[in-house]
């Protein structure tokens, strides 16, 4: 428990610095091509171009979401925003340079490597950054810990599924239900407490994530549990019970 928070309380922190390290590969690399070109004078118009260009993509990539939280987006959706944002960021400013008249100013195979070489180095610090988040998670670090309320069907989708993607650092702590074993369907995840040990548990700090799984009929418990809940540090959320809803608006 000790380790968890080593991230988690600097998310904000760690927001700016996805956005600070994108820009520093776009203009490094930009740098990197003038000063490995003995034949380029134009440091200055290349610097210009290189920030304009981050700036568009931070744009561009802040509009789709880029910087999110890296345990609710998947790495493929994260390459195809970062994909596409890079691509309207290099339309916008061969449109500039072309229009302008400026293009003439700047080396083709420059602006052609900087365009294509750029997006690889972007998603490789990803790459790279996902490994040491990996491994800090294996050793203990940056995990949150999550329990379900309610050992329903839906529930059991979810805890399955927790199991299945702990890469994103969310580590199932097991379902808490106020039901008696026989009324409960038949899972391998044992049934760790009622919901009053789950609130002492969420108050003490031991819960990040708290997810109601509870049948749509139960509305008012799910009430009740949703403002005893309000009053911890943990996130609580609402699992819909899909199949329920469906007939209620069928």
């Amino acid at each position: 428990m000790k380790h968890k928070g080593l991230i988690r309380s600097h998310e904000m922190e760690f927001a700016f610095l996805y956005r600070i390290s994108d820009l520093v590969v776009i203009v490094s690399f930009m740098l990197f091509l003038v000063v490995k070109d003995a034949n380029t004078s134009l440091y200055k118009d290349y610097v210009i171009l290189s920030f304009v260009g981050s700036v568009s993509f931070l744009i561009m990539a802040e509009s789709g979401k880029l910087y999110r939280s890296w345990r609710t987006s998947s790495f493929k959706e994260q390459i195809f925003i970062l994909c596409i944002s890079w691509l309207v960021t290099c339309t916008f400013l061969f449109m500039v340079l072309y229009f302008s008249q400026v293009h003439v100013l700047f080396e083709r195979y420059i602006l052609a490597s900087w365009f294509l070489i750029t997006p690889v180095l972007l998603l490789s610090w990803r790459v790279a950054f996902r490994a040491v988040l990996a491994y800090m998670r294996k050793m203990g670090y940056n995990t949150r810990t999550a329990i379900i309320i309610g050992q329903t069907p839906h529930g059991l989708t979810l805890a399955n599924e927790l199991e299945s993607h702990t890469e994103h650092g969310v580590l199932f702590d097991g379902f808490y239900d106020e039901r008696s074993k026989d009324r409960l369907p038949e899972s391998e995840y044992p049934i760790k407490g009622n919901v009053g040990l789950a609130l002492e548990r969420a108050k003490r700090g031991e819960v990040d994530y708290v997810y109601i799984a509870m049948p749509m009929h139960a509305n008012e418990r799910i009430a009740s549990f949703l403002t005893q809940f309000s009053d911890t540090t943990a996130n609580t959320y609402l699992i819909p019970d899909f199949f329920t809803y469906n007939l209620l608006h069928s």
